[in-house]
C-alpha cells in the first residue's frame, strides 16, 4: 500500500462526513461515495483507475444516485467504507482486500436487485 498521511486524513473527512448525512440526502450520499473510491485508488498505488473513475463521473453519479435510493444501503457502504480505511491504516493488506471484496459483492448484488426491479416494473420476465 502507498497510503500516506494526506490520504489518511482525506479518508477521516469522508468518514465524517458520511456520519453526518441523513439516508434521504441522496446527492450528498453519492459524492461522497463517488470522492471515496479515486482516494482507495491513490491509496493503494492504483493511479489508473482513479483517472478511469473521475472519467465516467457523471455516469457513476447518475447510478449511484439509484444505487443509494434504498435508505438501508447507505449504512452498508459507508460500514465498509470504514473497515476498509481501518485496514488501510493499519497496513492490513489481506484485511483491506477482503473488505473491498465485500464491498464489492454488496455493490454488485445491489446493482442486480436494481436490475430486477426496473424489469419488473416494465413488465419484463
Amino acid at each position: 500500500m502507498q497510503r500516506s498521511a494526506e490520504h489518511l486524513q482525506a479518508f477521516r473527512v469522508l468518514l465524517a462526513a458520511a456520519e453526518g448525512v441523513g439516508s434521504g440526502e441522496i446527492e450528498r450520499i453519492a459524492e461522497i461515495d463517488f470522492r471515496f473510491h479515486p482516494l482507495i485508488s491513490l491509496a493503494t498505488g492504483n493511479r489508473n483507475y482513479a483517472l478511469l473513475l473521475n472519467s465516467f463521473r457523471q455516469v457513476y453519479m447518475s447510478l449511484t444516485k439509484r444505487f443509494f435510493s434504498d435508505p438501508g444501503t447507505a449504512s452498508v457502504v459507508f460500514g465498509l467504507h470504514r473497515g476498509l480505511v481501518q485496514a488501510i491504516e493499519d497496513k492490513h493488506e489481506k484485511e483491506a482486500m477482503e473488505t473491498m471484496r465485500r464491498l464489492l459483492v454488496h455493490g454488485r448484488d445491489r446493482l442486480r436487485a436494481m436490475m430486477e426491479e426496473g424489469e419488473e416494473e416494465r413488465g419484463q420476465p
